[in-house]
């Protein structure tokens, strides 16, 4: 008699178990999957956030050349003007790949950046 009952039960365990694991399975290979986008999409990001800060570290530089450049011979109308050019023909060199508008953004940035330092010093 009690073999019967075990008989009669056991399969429906045995596929409540099978069940059980199969939901537990797929929910945990759906969090896997979006885990491993989540985590793509970081180390896209962080190549990006290193690319720029390359580019920014190399703009820096440029900018460093051509304010030495004019630091002796500055004529401030036209002085601008001529470093904005330079800046631009030497990042260009460098880094043909960047469009203008990158090539502003970084110059702007660079710019932003100095102007803030020499306003330090002069306080």
């Amino acid at each position: 008699m009690l073999k019967d009952i075990i008989n009669e039960i056991l399969p429906v365990v045995m596929s409540t178990v099978i069940s059980i694991l199969g939901i537990i399975i797929t929910t945990l290979g759906g969090y896997t999957v979006n885990f491993i986008k989540l985590k793509r999409d970081s180390v896209i990001n962080e190549i990006s956030v290193y690319k720029y800060n390359q580019n920014k570290k190399l703009a820096l530089d440029i900018w460093n050349i051509v304010e030495e450049h004019f630091r002796v011979n500055e004529i401030v109308k036209n002085a601008i003007n001529s470093k904005i050019k330079m800046f631009n023909y030497e990042i260009k060199k460098k880094c043909p790949y960047l469009t203008q508008q990158e090539i502003d953004f970084l110059r702007q940035a660079v710019a932003g950046q100095i102007n803030s330092i020499k306003s330090e010093i002069n306080d």
